[in-house]
């Protein structure tokens, strides 16, 4: 993102659907979120994502990999 603009979404992606589901098919969707605010300097900050929930598919949040929001001049 460009220094001063708003955040934008952070959103996740997902290994190991089966059967044709996908992330829409989540009856809980993970929450994700950064520590970046629209004054944050420039440099690089983390994301974050947790909750996710489904019956038909174990979601470890020990497996959750945070990634990368980086904020330009």
């Amino acid at each position: 993102m460009t220094a001063g603009r708003t955040v934008p979404a952070i959103t996740p992606s997902y290994p190991g659907f089966v059967n044709g589901d996908n992330a829409a098919s989540l009856p809980i969707a993970p929450t994700c979120w950064t520590s970046a605010t629209p004054s944050s300097p420039p440099g690089t900050y983390p994301t974050y994502c947790s909750g996710a929930a489904d019956p038909n598919y174990t979601i470890d949040a020990g497996n959750y990999v945070n990634g990368t929001l980086t904020i330009k001049p």
